[in-house]
């Protein structure tokens, strides 16, 4: 790319970007659509799929905590291969982006 713009916040990104100042944003999903509803920019801004990389979240504990890494561990894992883990993530999007509008 011959120029990268970098800003200093989400919602700076894509004021930028509904005003045709750039052409291109890069985003995690969740945090695009929050800020694209938030501010109105449905009309002027859209998503392109299919996304350009997964990156793997990991889960973090303080030190105190150190006994329940294994468990949490092993419910992550569990919640994963159910499927439960995706619906709650389903979920928890769907509900902060439908009222983040409002």
């Amino acid at each position: 790319m011959p120029r990268v713009e970098a800003v200093t916040s989400m919602d700076q990104l894509m004021e930028i970007l509904a005003s045709d100042r750039i052409e291109v944003a890069v985003s995690d999903e969740f945090s695009g659509l929050l800020v694209i509803r938030r501010r109105h920019l449905d009309k002027a801004i859209r998503p392109l799929f299919p996304v350009l990389q997964h990156i793997p979240l990991y889960h973090f504990l303080h030190e105190r905590h150190a006994d329940l890494v294994p468990r949490a561990g092993k419910v992550l894992q569990d919640m994963a291969a159910s499927g439960e883990l995706e619906r709650l993530r389903e979920a928890f999007t769907a509900h902060m982006i439908n009222t983040a509008g409002q």
